[in-house]
């Protein structure tokens, strides 16, 4: 791909580069339009390459990590396809992120504070039917020290492949992944409360609790190995809130918190018993640098006066209703990561001694799904662990003759340096084990890793070649080199490697993964497909992940015929793959047999564990299959199994309401309400109900409450106007509308449909202004250049 700095890239002028993984670039861009930076992450071209059921899907996905909108998410502002390559425009913060203040126990007021407020991120995310999959320090942003910023919300389902996306591979960070996403199944927002634990354990005690030389050994620990107790290595940490950490990191999902909100209460309790002290969370906007103010887009009241675009406050336990305010208030900021984040580190390879495990124990590939690597290496750019020093006083002062120092020495305190994040050190010590003759394998991967976190890709490349040289006859050394040249995204380097490992062990199936995936990203997809074919030709063996993951590959290339027999292959090899049964059903719904698509998923729960997610993808079948009691019924099931499933709450609301069954429709809100009293979503479902029912004053109500618990989400503030206006409180109504307008955080679509409330109340000059604000954000947008025409402009 060509450099994209300095060009127009989907009404963007591309400034630099600001940081690269293998799941995208992300770079500095100027929107002209608007006269602000903000964030451009731009995917693979691989990722694309112009097949449109990609595009859908990720677009499908996109929209809905868009529609996110809390003080703790960073927010996703457009996305879009432009010269075959998918992208995503964020907001443009400077902050640096969790992972830089990580290394030591940090206090247990901070930790709750940053908890609270991410875990509040987090079920607003999964309040909207949108998993994280991918939580870790990197990914939180700290403008101020204790204001944490959500990003990549989503990302890593929308690139790293998913049951509905590209290959049903697994995308996330090993050393924060929960079991089941290490497992390849099904996951849900238990998931993020996994990821959110060990970001809590870190927290805790300074060190994330698994270490291993690779990525899938990181993996099977996370599966296997019992929880490292929290308190034997802070024995500091009072037990209160080792019981916290424990719950949430319990190995089924079952045992832990169901609600992410319900661990941040439990943590919070704790801090209050053990008398920790009182927990402030710091102003959201105040003080954080930005580089351009938000553009001067003039937005005007009922009465001609500015409104400030967004809150300057973050929203309290229990807001009021923001009215427009009386007086201008100051021009927020906008928000999107400019800092770069710290140095990725690359993939460590596997040693001799995990794969002759893995190789003597083959029932452990069961337990990590082939596509594990290939989503942790689209990942890795931005699953960068670094923790910062913390061995004051222990490095070698100038007095230390280092020359005295025995080979395992050097060794060792490379190791050390290397695990507390001071790369430098590291690579200098073990640079010295080699200068004294060491030929340790493992050590030399390591020292590659040291300089690929230093950007030092030159050297990485030197010791990577010298390894080769010392064991050109160890599978595992080809292997791993090759994944770590696929990281640098050197895939013809990586093709070499991976195929001579497969000379020396043409068992090790998994490796095919790798080599296909570097023919697909240098656009050899006849080459990828061929190799795609061989795993599972029974030469290679059989193996359900690698199945699955073939499964999810023919599908994505519409070959329904062999992502049949992948699917179905895997289901009999491996009859709890609950992924597979979702891919085989997939496979009937995208060719239109929907009945069996259901028959299938109902066989997946005769001889498997009842699952929620199962149970409203049966509903949705039944639905478009026009059978509504059985839809019902599924949905029911569905939510007995997950009581906090809102997204179910307001399907099986919709689906009552195309019936004509409105008293049930409005029934299964109040229930849903009644077991999720603080969900604004559920109160707007009720709220746009109420007013096609013409019960407007329940609708105000409803609207009302639903702004308190999230003043950010400015539809509600529509619908609130909307009511006011059919029950005849036209200045209400206008108030409402400029509020929904000064946080509408360029929403041409909101934008637009006020122009055209305001038409209903015969405000054509009030109208215009906000369909021009519109078309500035969007020029396409015909809705609102036919607003213009209705108003004769």
């Amino acid at each position: 791909m060509t450099t994209l700095i300095g060009q127009e890239f989907g009404g963007y002028r591309i400034i630099s580069q600001v940081g690269k993984g293998g799941m995208a670039t992300v770079y500095k861009a100027f929107q002209s339009s608007l006269d602000r930076y903000v964030a451009v992450k731009v995917m693979p071209p691989f990722y694309a390459q112009e097949d449109d059921t990609f595009l859908k899907r990720f677009k499908r996905e996109a929209r809905s990590v868009a529609k996110l909108r809390h003080p703790n998410i960073l927010m996703v502002i457009d996305f879009g396809e432009h010269d075959g390559l998918t992208y995503i425009v964020m907001e443009y913060v400077d902050a640096g992120t969790l992972t830089d203040r990580l290394g030591s126990p940090m206090p247990l007021n901070d930790i709750a504070t940053i908890i609270d407020q991410v875990a509040g991120a987090l079920d607003h995310g999964h309040g909207q039917g949108v998993v994280h999959r991918d939580v870790k320090p990197s990914n939180i942003l700290l403008p101020k020290p204790n204001w944490p910023l959500l990003t990549d919300f989503g990302l890593a389902k929308i690139v790293g492949g998913s049951q509905l996306t590209i290959t049903g591979s697994i995308a996330g960070t090993p050393a924060y992944m929960s079991p089941e996403q290490g497992q390849g199944e099904p996951v849900d927002s238990r998931s993020d409360i996994y990821s959110l634990g060990i970001v809590l354990y870190e927290m805790a005690t300074g060190r994330v609790p698994y270490h291993a030389e690779t990525p899938m050994a990181v993996v099977v620990k996370h599966i296997i190995e019992p929880l490292p107790l929290p308190r034997s290595i802070n024995p500091s940490l009072p037990e209160e809130i080792e019981r916290v950490i424990l719950k949430a990191l319990a190995k089924r999902p079952a045992d832990r918190y169901q609600r992410v909100k319900d661990m941040s209460n439990a943590l919070m309790e704790a801090c209050e018993r053990v008398g920790a002290p009182t927990i402030l969370k710091e102003t959201v906007i105040e003080d954080v640098a930005v580089e351009t103010p938000h553009p001067a887009v003039e937005k005007r009241s009922v009465v001609e006066r500015e409104v400030s675009q967004i809150p300057t406050e973050p929203a309290p336990e229990e807001p009021p209703f923001v009215p427009i305010p009386s007086t201008p208030l100051a021009e927020p900021p906008v928000m999107v990561p400019t800092s770069t984040p710290p140095p990725p580190v690359a993939a460590v390879p596997t040693p001799s001694a995990t794969s002759r495990f893995l190789k003597d124990n083959r029932w452990m590939k069961w337990a990590i799904p082939a596509g594990l690597v290939v989503g942790f290496l689209c990942i890795v750019g931005f699953a960068a662990i670094i923790i910062p020093p913390i061995l004051n006083g222990m490095k070698p002062t100038e007095t230390v003759e280092i020359d005295r120092m025995t080979v395992s020495e050097h060794i060792d305190l490379g190791y050390e340096f290397y695990d507390a994040g001071d790369y430098d050190e590291a690579k200098n010590e073990f640079e010295a084990a080699i200068g004294l003759g060491s030929e340790d394998l493992d050590m030399y991967f390591t020292l590659a890793d040291s300089y690929f976190a230093l950007n030092n890709n030159d050297e990485a490349v030197r010791v990577l070649e010298n390894a080769v040289a010392i064991g050109p006859n160890e599978a595992w050394v080809h292997e791993s080199a090759g994944w770590f040249y696929q990281s640098l995204d050197l895939h013809e380097d990586a093709i070499g490697q991976f195929e001579r490992a497969l000379d020396l062990d043409p068992e090790a199936e998994w490796v095919f993964e790798g080599l296909a995936f570097s023919y697909e990203a240098l656009g050899e997809f006849d080459k990828a497909d061929e190799i795609w074919g061989m795993i599972g030709s029974g030469d290679l063996g059989e193996d359900p992940y690698v199945l699955e993951e073939q499964g999810w590959e023919y599908l994505f290339k519409d070959d329904f015929v062999a992502a049949e027999q992948a699917f179905s292959r895997a289901i009999e090899l491996d009859p709890s793959l609950l992924s597979a049964w979702r891919g085989l059903s997939d496979t009937y719904w995208y060719q239109g047999n929907n009945q069996s698509a259901v028959d299938v998923l109902q066989a997946a729960l005769e001889g498997n564990p009842p699952e929620a997610w199962v149970y409203e993808q049966i509903g949705l079948l039944y639905w478009e299959l026009g059978e509504y009691d059985a839809s019902i019924e599924a949905y029911e099931l569905a939510i007995d199994l997950d009581p906090d499933w809102t997204l179910a709450y307001g399907e099986i609301s919709d689906l009552y309401y195309e019936i004509g069954e409105y008293d049930s429709a409005v029934g299964v809100l109040e229930r849903g309400l009644a077991a999720n009293p603080e969900r604004s979503d559920i109160l707007e479902y009720l709220g746009w109900l109420y007013i096609d029912f013409g019960e407007y004053e329940n609708a105000i109500s409803v609207f009302q409450g639903s702004t308190e618990i999230d003043p950010y989400y400015t539809w509600n503030y529509y619908g609130l106007a909307l009511a006011y206006e059919y029950s005849g409180r036209f200045d209400e109504a206008g108030v409402a509308l400029e509020t929904a307008s000064a946080n509408s955080f360029d929403d041409p679509w909101l934008e637009s449909s006020i122009g055209w409330e305001y038409i209903e109340l015969g405000r054509c000059d009030l109208a215009i202004i906000h369909f021009e604000i519109a078309l500035q954000i969007d020029s396409s947008l015909q809705d609102a250049q036919d607003g213009i025409e209705t108003c004769g402009g």
